[in-house]
Formats: C-alpha cells, structure tokens, sequence
C-alpha cells in the first residue's frame, strides 16, 4: 500500500503460511527500524489447499486488513507513493473477484 516503484518504499502485509502469521511492515525490508512494528500480527490459518478471503480498507493513514474474518489493523505515517500491489515470493497465488474503491462517496 502507498507503493513508490521509483522509490522502492511502501507498506505491506506479509503473509508466512509456514508460520500460519499476518505481519504488518515497511518495504525495504532494511536491516533496521522503519516503522513502529512491534506486536503488528496476527495468528491466521494460511493452508495452501484452502481458499482465503481478503478485504483491505485504508482509510488516509490507518489500513485494516480483514483474513477470513480476523483483522490487523496499523497505521502508515508517510505515504511514499500511490500504488497498489501484489508479491508472491517461492510460490503461486490465483486471485479472482478483485474490486478497489478509489473514493467512497457518501
């Protein structure tokens, strides 16, 4: 979230299914402190062989990410950049149903 490609920064949730764990970080993954990070995750069942529903809402500076009915909440201070992406790193992932709200209007 607030993805900067020309800068490499950003924010990210890192899904480890080997440790069945949801973190919350900064990118670059520097080898010292980027953001207030301590306690930002969650225990989650991320077996391969089921499907995971995801919802992620940000709201300015505070991102909420919903895995199958369980939440982790942060806040970003900086915004980097504007994008949106996905990383899969030793593995696949199928995405299907994906729907991104710009704005809400009221």
């Amino acid at each position: 979230m607030y993805e900067n490609s020309e800068m490499d920064k950003g924010y990210v949730y890192h899904f480890s299914p080997g440790k069945n764990k949801v973190i919350f970080d900064k990118r670059p993954n520097y080898p010292w402190f980027q953001c207030q990070n301590r306690d930002l995750y969650r225990a989650a069942d991320l077996s391969s062989d089921k499907e995971h529903h995801l919802t992620v809402i940000v709201d300015r500076d505070i991102c909420i990410l919903y895995i199958n009915g369980i939440a982790l909440s942060a806040r970003m201070c900086e915004r980097p950049g504007t994008e949106l992406k996905l990383y899969v790193h030793g593995g696949t992932l199928n995405v299907r149903d994906i729907r991104y709200y710009d704005q809400v209007n009221q």
